[in-house]
């Protein structure tokens, strides 16, 4: 009996041990279960961070590049900007062409020293130059009278009145005019009733006075007779000699201005000296070139294709030509319009031919009266 009681005491006491064991395993698994849930969650957080930042980063990256590419785009454009500034500050010291007065901007207008107007053709009378040519004078009144607006807020007529009130006073910062060109080889001169000839730059500078109506600083060049003579004798006879005469405005028509530019550019060039590739002057051009009013569409295209010819002759000069004294020596030299020998030689030609010309009308002349003496001998 007592056995039976042992035997059941030591089966009980494993039982509970088991159990003991059991619940031991099930808090441990809970609590194992526990951290995989948290580690599980606090997983998904990081990832979810990790995602987030992800997100942020990209976004980042996208505005880092957006910036960089407008910083980018706007140093282009800060370049492109400093290049189109540089491009305006290298033109505005060379020549630059417009078309109109209206084109050339008051900053220009108001540092010019003189208007050169060239001449381009026999004048109708003293006061009328060839329609073209009145253009240029018209559009020089034009930036005179743009340029006195701006500076005094006067109208012509108030200035006109002012300026006969002063006339013994001189107006430094007067824009001066110079008309250019004693004539043309192709056409004979206007000859004023006591047989002296009324320049082109003569007509001119009539033309430009009647519009003003009053006493301007106008000038005449009158030993000119081609462009190469108006640039050279512009120079030389005036610009050289007037020192405060450094910013000029050139005029003359569309059809003209090819070559006027190449010539004017050559000789304002060239330092006045007799050393070769020196070329350092204070001259600054610019050009204006007017509409070709008075021709009709044949004669401007057969005057541009002419200009055309020429200006190629004019590249090879500007080659040859590098000093102010070579291009003297080509005119008295080589220039069929200003070499004596040349200039002798065309004078005895054309007297002897005026001389042939009388002959030839007065033997006519007495062919004419004997047939008259021979129809009177038959009685008729």
């Amino acid at each position: 009996m007592n056995k039976n009681k042992n035997q059941h005491h030591c089966y009980g006491a494993p039982r509970t041990t088991i159990k003991f064991i059991t619940a031991i395993f099930v808090v441990i698994g809970l609590f194992c279960l526990s951290l995989s849930s948290k580690s599980a969650l606090s997983s998904s957080n990081n990832n979810n961070k990790s995602s987030l930042l992800h997100v942020a980063n990209h976004h980042l990256d996208e505005n880092t590049s957006s910036n960089e590419r407008r910083t980018r785009s706007s140093s282009r454009n800060n370049n492109n900007e400093d290049q189109q500034q540089q491009q305006q500050q290298s033109q505005s010291s060379v020549s630059l062409l417009y078309n109109s007065p209206n084109e050339i901007p008051m900053n220009i207008i108001n540092k010019l020293d003189v208007i050169l107007v060239l001449g381009g053709g026999k004048p109708k009378s003293i006061h009328h130059p060839p329609l073209y040519v009145e253009k240029r004078c018209d559009d020089a009144i034009e930036i005179l009278s743009r340029r006195r607006r701006r500076r005094t807020g006067k109208t012509s007529g108030d200035i006109s009145s002012n300026r006969r009130r002063n006339t013994t006073t001189t107006n430094n910062n007067e824009l001066a005019i110079l008309c250019l060109s004693a004539g043309t080889a192709h056409l004979s001169q206007l000859l004023s009733l006591d047989g002296l000839p009324i320049w082109e730059s003569t007509a001119c500078a009539s033309y430009i006075l009647s519009k003003m109506k009053e006493s301007e600083e106008i000038y005449v060049e009158t030993t000119s007779y081609d462009t190469i003579g108006n640039a050279f004798y512009a120079r030389t006879s005036h610009t050289d000699i007037m020192k405060n005469w450094n910013t000029l405005l050139i005029i003359t028509n569309e059809f003209h201005m090819e070559r006027t530019q190449k010539i004017f550019n050559w000789i304002y060039s060239l330092d006045n000296n007799d050393d070769e590739g020196s070329s350092s002057t204070n001259y600054e051009l610019y050009f204006l070139q007017s509409p070709n009013i008075g021709l009709s569409s044949e004669a401007i295209t057969a005057r541009k294709q002419r200009e055309h010819q020429s200006s190629i002759y004019i590249d090879q000069l500007v080659q040859e030509k590098t000093t102010l004294q070579q291009v003297y020596q080509f005119l008295t030299k080589d220039h069929s319009l200003y070499t004596a020998q040349y200039l002798i030689d065309r004078g005895s030609q054309q007297e002897q031919q005026q001389q042939s010309e009388n002959k030839l009308d007065s033997e006519e002349e007495e062919e004419d009266v004997v047939k008259d003496n021979v129809k009177l001998s038959y009685g008729m």
